[in-house]
């Protein structure tokens, strides 16, 4: 199959990420999985979706977490500042905090039932109360010497707590009587460094404890004595995990060796033997955590029948190791042939990229494209891109279209920088967006939004006679009028009627000052400023008879801090979604004025759903050539996709077309996947409109639906509304009914995915690849086979082709001319790490 349109692709470097080791895993009973990192973010997987990112809190909210730790559904996190927080993971804000007594910092917390346990470097261990929703300190144990580093509970009898600490020494608490059971000593006496416990873990009636010698012991806790001691390791031993049948204990630490120990049942003994390695992981491992066999979610490379490992540390990424069964205890004995070909079945480890697959709005897109600017035209198209980093956002100008498929390594190409954008120190930024016309950037951070007029020059040709064109930023603001914005909302008059040119209306007018960004200076008179150089002069006046400042203009221009935010196709208005309630506003560009606001469907128990992803096209009807109506999308997560529409010229607010509703899980029916991206395009008619909203889910399933529309003008201002029932694409439902079990085994998992012109071939994007899907072709048995094949392949072209192969691809966007992807660039990623990282292996 070949591409009808020829696109070349442009690959974009992103360098500069550098993804921080994990300090610390957890795994709750409904596949949730949180890790937190050493710069203080927390990173929330989730199983039943592939592993994808669904909830992330920036590093500036809590800024030091060591230890996390799910009750139920509730994550709980504990760090540098000695409290313990409750994270409300739909806003990405701690919900409730309690400060606990003893010394900073609390290095580990984990769950005993309805319950919490913490330890700080003070020696102090507190019992905290969760049941029922509360979340109170209720009692203190007695104070150890040494700093507590490490906290087992016991799952069965919930009234034991194990504690090791910094002076080698593990104490068994009794929670009901606050007593101390028993200490064991662990290391030599004659060491002139005592030993350090760094991790617990409760094994039925025995006690395992890692240390600083790369020693595995295990005690028997109801004896009072150890059993056993395994040198098992070269270095600290950090985490361990126990199987679900209490059969296996997984040791890992500093080495990147991962030691497992199995209970070997005899005729009237059982005692724990070590019964092989794992590798997979080159670095300290920090967490680990054990997955039992038929509970794994949308692993490609395991079967239902191997358990696995989830270990998290210095290698910054989340890795899945696989367990292959053991021959000790009372398992039945394998056979050399049997063994040899169990062995070709162990699947490979599996690692998830350092910037993993996201369905959360807190790590939105890398790179957002000014779609106008890469549009043919009489001048040199400006080719506009705005690039998110964590804590700035830069402007850049793309080189002309390749001329053919574009490889970094061979040919580089020149990414101008145009602007660096940057807000107070130590702020993150949430979410950017650049308009189609490239004339305005919006961005959040943590306490405010701000919106920035882009001055384009006059021609993008470089004219070796004149200085180089430059581009120069400044802040819009909308100048303060009593309580404008609420009345905005309240009436029923248009938003234009408030644009009346008056020289009293100077609140109604555009006003300008200069930003803090280190920009350039120059000016493009264009229609659009036309229409504001005129009212930018009154409204200069008129600050000063009224005696407005400028800040008080800058502050009424603020917007509080959003989630998402995207400009409308025509570049008039900006839609955001408010972190805090996840309302969705939109207000106009020139005026500031909110034109509607509303909260999204509600899931179950009248919480807000949150949505993570936007996206808007634009449509005029033959019979309504002046009316421009605006078709919105909004993904939620959970696992609906809403239809909006509104009249930009309207104050009439948004109305609510159609619901595509939830997809069914083939494997998990109770389950419903995430849409990952939608792709959105309207096929205009004389009298109906067809919007064709296709949707790409973490199953790797695509769905279109084809909404038949229609513009109607019952009074001055014109709207839409639905004619018909919306139905799937036929063609997508077949393919995925033939090929569903086979894409989900050989496919990888997609994060991208758009219209090539046309609309009848839908690529997308993974990781490795880009895959086109043409729907004009005829669906085959071996459609996924063959587009694997080499390209010499001579048999009847296939609906699926693999058009172009790259290595860790974060996106992928159709344009204008060119199929823009962007890739992480792993040399400079490596070369900024720490010494330890950088040069060996694994660190100590």
């Amino acid at each position: 199959m070949g591409l009808s349109v020829p696109l070349a692709v442009d690959v974009l470097p992103f360098c500069d990420h550098i993804s921080h080791p994990f300090t610390s895993l957890s795994r709750n009973k409904k596949g949730l999985i949180a890790a937190s990192r050493s710069d203080g973010s927390i990173d929330v997987y989730d199983e039943n979706d592939g592993y994808f990112l669904i909830h992330h809190v920036p590093p500036s909210v809590l800024t030091s977490v060591y230890a996390v730790c799910w009750v139920n559904r509730r994550l709980f996190a504990t760090g540098g500042e000695g409290r313990v927080f409750e994270i409300d993971l739909a806003l990405t804000q701690p919900k409730a905090i309690l400060p606990l007594p003893g010394g900073l910092p609390c290095r580990s917390v984990v769950a005993n039932g309805d319950s919490l346990v913490t330890g700080n470097d003070g020696g102090y261990i507190n019992f905290i109360s969760v049941a029922s929703g509360s979340f109170e300190l209720t009692s203190c144990l007695a104070k150890v010497e040494g700093r507590v580093l490490c906290l087992a509970a016991d799952s069965k009898r919930h009234c034991v707590v194990a504690a090791g600490d910094s002076n080698g020494k593990v104490h068994i608490f009794d929670l009901k009587s606050g007593s101390t059971l028993v200490t064991y000593e662990v290391g030599h006496e004659e060491s002139p460094k005592p030993t350090i416990v760094w991790t617990l873990a409760f094994v039925g009636s025995a006690l395992f404890s890692g240390d600083s010698r790369g020693t595995v012991s295990v005690w028997d806790v109801e004896v009072g004595g150890i059993v056993s001691s395994f040198r098992s390791h070269a270095a600290d031993v950090l985490a361990l995990a126990v199987s679900m049948d209490n059969q296996s204990v997984f040791a890992a630490g500093a080495d990147p060796v991962i030691h497992r120990f199995d209970l070997c049942q005899t005729e009237n003994i059982a005692q724990w033997q070590p019964s092989g390695v794992i590798r997979g992981s080159q670095r300290d491992i920090r967490g680990l955590v054990f997955v039992q066999r038929g509970e794994a979610g949308d692993l490609r490379s395991f079967s239902g029948d191997m358990d696995h490992l989830l270990a998290v540390g210095n290698e910054a990424r989340l890795q899945i190791l696989p367990c292959p069964r053991s021959d000790f205890g009372d398992k039945p004995p394998v056979s050399r042939r049997g063994q040899k070909g169990f062995v070709l079945k162990v699947p490979p480890p599996i690692c998830l990229p350092f910037w993993p697959l996201t369905v959360t709005p807190t790590l939105p897109l890398a790179v957002h494209f000014a779609q106008e600017t890469f549009k043919s035209t009489d001048s040199t198209p400006a080719r506009l891109c705005l690039m998110q980093h964590a804590d700035y956002v830069s402007l850049y100008r793309l080189p002309p279209r390749p001329k053919r498929i574009f490889e970094v390594k061979k040919t580089p190409r020149y990414f101008l920088k145009l602007a660096h954008i940057q807000p107070k120190l130590g702020n993150h930024i949430r979410t950017c967006c650049i308009s189609p016309c490239g004339k305005f950037i919006a961005y959040s951070d943590e306490i405010r939004s701000r919106v920035l007029k882009v001055e384009h020059p006059k021609s993008w040709k470089f004219n070796p006679n004149e200085p180089a064109p430059l581009t120069t930023l400044s802040r819009l603001a909308w100048v303060k009028a009593g309580r404008r914005g609420i009345q905005s909302r309240t009436s029923s008059t248009s938003s234009d009627a408030d644009n009346t040119d008056s020289e009293d209306g100077h609140s109604l007018f555009l006003s300008l000052d200069q930003s803090s960004a280190d920009l350039f200076v120059t000016n493009e008179v264009n229609s659009f400023d036309e229409q504001l150089l005129p009212r930018k002069r009154k409204a200069a006046t008129a600050i000063g008879d009224h005696q407005t400042t400028d800040d008080q203009a800058v502050e009424s221009s603020n917007i509080p801090s959003s989630c998402l935010m995207a400009f409308t196709p025509n570049s008039s208005c900006l839609v955001s979604v408010d972190e805090a309630t996840m309302q969705i506003t939109c207000r106009r560009l020139d005026s500031g004025v909110e034109m509607w606001r509303f909260t999204p469907g509600k899931e179950e128990g009248g919480i807000a759903c949150p949505v993570h992803l936007l996206k808007m096209a634009q449509f005029c009807t033959e019979n309504f050539k002046d009316e421009c109506i605006t078709l919105l999308t909004m993904a939620c997560r959970d696992g609906r996709v809403l239809v909006h529409a509104f009249n930009d010229n309207s104050s009439k607010g948004q109305r609510h077309l159609f619901t595509c509703p939830k997809v069914a899980d083939p494997v998990r029916p109770r389950h419903h996947p995430r849409p990952v991206s939608i792709a959105l395009r309207v096929e205009e008619g004389d009298e109906t409109v067809t919007a064709c909203v296709t949707v790409l889910y973490t199953t790797g399933q695509i769905i279109e639906w084809a909404i038949p529309l229609q513009v109607v003008k019952p009074d001055a201002d014109a709207e839409v509304v639905m004619v018909g029932s919306p139905q799937t694409d036929s063609w997508l439902d077949e393919f995925w009914q033939r090929h569903s079990t086979s894409w989900r085994k050989c496919m990888p998992r997609f994060h991208s995915m758009d219209y090539l012109p046309g609309g009848h071939v839908i690529i997308l994007a993974s990781r490795g690849f880009c895959l086109a899907l043409d729907r004009r072709e005829q669906i085959r048995d071996n459609d996924i086979q063959v587009a694997f094949l080499d390209r010499n392949w001579k048999g009847p072209d296939g609906c699926l082709n693999v058009f172009y192969r790259t290595k860790t691809m974060l996106q992928c966007t159709v344009l204008a001319d060119r199929i823009a992807a962007l890739r992480m660039d792993a040399k400079p990623a490596i070369a900024n790490l720490p010494a330890p990282l950088l040069r060996k292996r694994f660190g100590t």
